[in-house]
C-alpha cells in the first residue's frame, strides 16, 4: 500500500500536516493503492481522509490484540481490554483488577448442599436452593432449619369450597380483597346454574334461592333463551321489597294474607295479575327507596295511582267524592 506521510519529519501533533504530493481529484478511486473506494477530498475516500487528518498518515496501525490476561500470573483467554472474563468483571464492578487468583465454584452434580446437615439437592454457590437464596442476600446461610409456609387447602370465607390461591383465600375472593372488600362482606361462590336446565318433572332452578320450581313461578323476560327470568317471581319480589320498602318478604305476606290478597281500599286484585303495591305516607319520604317504617297497607295499581294523583290529601278526596255524588244521575 502506498503510504502519504507529511513532508517535514518534524511535523507536530495537531497541526495540519503538508502533502508530499498534491491529490488528483480528476481520479475514480482513492489515491491510496488497493482501495477501491470514491474519492471525497483531496482524493482520498472518507476513511482514509480521516485517518490522515486524525495521525498524519493514511497507514491504519498494526492491530496487535493479546492472547492472554494481562493480569502477571494470569493465563486465562483475555476477551476485552486485554483481560480475562473474570478479571474484567472486577474491573467494572470494583473498579481494580486484585489479584491474579480466580476463585470459581466448582460446579456440583448429583450433589447435596455444603452446610452441615442440610440434605437438599445442590442448586448454586455450594448450597441448595433455599440456603443460596440467603446467602446472596445477608452473606450467611443461615440456619440448617427451613421453615415453609403451612399450605391450606380451602379459602377462608365461610362455605367456599374453592380451593386455596393466596393470602388465605380463593382466586376470586382473594381478587375482592384486593379490590377493598371486607372479610365479612364476602360470600362464598355458588355454583353456576344453566337457565335453560330442566329437572325429569320439567322443572327450572332457581338462580337465587336455588330450588326447583315450576316454569310458572318464574316471569317472562324475552331476551333470556327460554323465555324466562333466571329467579323465580318470590326471589325477585323479595329483592324488590328489601331494596325500596325495607320490608321482609315473610312481613309483605302476612299483610297479603290479613287482606284476603285483596286491595284495602277497593277489595280487588289487580286486572293484569300482578301482586298488590306497597303503599307508603310520602310526608315522611317522598320516594323510594323509604326508610321502612312509613308503610302504611296494600293497594291494587288504580288505588295506589289515585290517591298519589290526589296528592294524598283527603280533603282533596273528599271534594272528589262530593263531586262525583252531586252528578249522579
Amino acid at each position: 500500500m502506498q503510504e502519504l506521510t507529511p513532508a517535514s519529519a518534524g511535523h507536530t501533533p495537531g497541526a495540519r500536516p503538508t502533502l508530499m504530493r498534491s491529490a488528483d481529484m480528476s481520479q475514480d478511486t482513492c489515491a491510496v493503492e488497493d482501495c477501491q473506494k470514491v474519492p471525497r477530498t483531496r482524493g482520498w475516500c472518507g476513511m482514509h481522509y480521516q485517518r490522515w487528518h486524525k495521525t498524519g498518515t493514511t497507514m491504519a496501525p498494526p492491530k496487535s490484540r493479546p492472547k492472554t490476561c494481562r493480569v502477571d500470573e494470569c493465563d486465562r483467554k483475555a476477551v476485552a481490554r486485554a483481560l480475562c472474563s473474570a478479571h474484567w468483571q472486577r474491573l467494572k464492578k470494583n473498579g481494580e483488577l486484585g489479584s491474579a487468583d480466580v476463585r470459581q465454584v466448582v460446579r456440583q452434580r448429583d450433589s447435596v448442599c455444603s452446610l452441615e446437615g442440610c440434605d437438599r439437592p445442590h442448586a448454586s454457590l455450594g448450597y441448595c436452593a433455599l440456603h443460596a437464596s440467603r446467602f446472596r442476600k445477608t452473606g450467611d446461610p443461615g440456619p440448617l432449619e427451613v421453615r415453609f409456609a403451612s399450605r391450606q387447602d380451602e379459602c377462608d370465607v365461610e362455605g367456599c369450597d374453592r380451593s386455596h390461591s393466596c393470602g388465605g383465600y380463593c382466586e376470586v375472593h382473594y381478587n375482592y380483597v384486593r379490590r377493598g372488600a371486607r372479610h365479612e362482606d364476602l360470600k362464598p361462590i355458588r355454583e353456576r346454574i344453566n337457565p335453560e336446565e330442566r329437572d325429569s318433572e320439567g322443572n327450572k332452578r332457581c338462580t337465587a334461592c336455588r330450588g326447583w320450581k315450576a316454569t310458572s313461578d318464574f316471569g317472562v323476560r324475552k331476551q333470556n333463551a327460554d323465555g324466562l327470568h333466571t329467579a323465580c317471581i318470590r326471589c325477585q319480589r323479595k329483592w324488590l321489597l328489601e331494596r325500596l320498602y325495607r320490608m321482609p318478604i315473610e312481613v309483605y305476606e302476612v299483610m297479603l294474607k290479613a287482606q284476603a290478597g285483596v286491595c284495602s281500599i277497593c277489595s280487588r286484585t289487580n286486572s293484569n295479575g300482578k301482586a298488590l303495591f306497597v303503599d307508603h305516607d310520602h310526608r315522611c319520604c317522598a320516594t323510594t327507596p323509604t326508610c321502612g317504617k312509613c308503610t302504611r297497607q296494600l293497594l291494587c295499581g288504580p288505588c295506589n295511582h289515585g290517591i298519589g294523583y290526589m296528592q294524598d290529601n283527603p280533603d282533596l278526596l273528599r271534594k272528589a267524592a262530593a263531586y262525583l255524588e252531586s252528578h249522579r244521575g
